[in-house]
């Protein structure tokens, strides 16, 4: 299950059980709604049992593959689906963590940073009205971040 509470922190070193973990918990950003999708809905996790295998979306062999660019996020409000359009690795200063863009073509400049981040061009479309999906996990000892977009279908 995913989780969240109202901040960005608690999940990194608690698991489900609300327990002290090392390895914490897949937790969504504290800004996000379940229940309404926000323009990017961002879900994070350690890059050890939680998201290790994340890393796996670097390999050429994985992100090719179109069974793996399916993203199925069961909620309690809705069963989603997310197609992969972006994966890469930055650094933690770069700013893909906004939830919600007031101005649609700040929202269109994002996708069209993040489209040009990617290590594949997946050949997916986004507009302005798209809802999308982050993944967001550590890499490099915390130097940098692995990360993957996805549009919601």
């Amino acid at each position: 299950p995913v989780v969240q509470t109202n901040n960005n922190d608690y999940y990194l070193n608690y698991n489900f059980y609300k327990r002290k973990n090392y390895n914490g918990w897949i937790f969504m950003d504290y800004r996000n709604s379940i229940e309404t999708l926000n323009d990017n809905t961002i879900i994070y996790g350690h890059n050890g049992t939680m998201f290790g295998s994340l890393k796996n979306t670097l390999k050429e062999k994985w992100y090719k593959n179109q069974n793996n660019q399916i993203i199925t996020f069961n909620t309690l409000y809705a069963k989603l689906r997310y197609q992969i359009f972006s994966i890469y690795v930055t650094t933690p200063d770069f700013d893909y963590l906004t939830n919600n863009y007031v101005h649609r073509v700040n929202f269109i400049n994002f996708i069209n940073e993040i489209k040009s981040k990617s290590i594949y061009d997946f050949g997916i479309e986004l507009n302005e009205n798209d809802k999308i999906l982050t993944l967001s996990t550590c890499a490099e000892n915390g130097a940098k971040r692995i990360v993957i977009h996805a549009k919601l279908i």
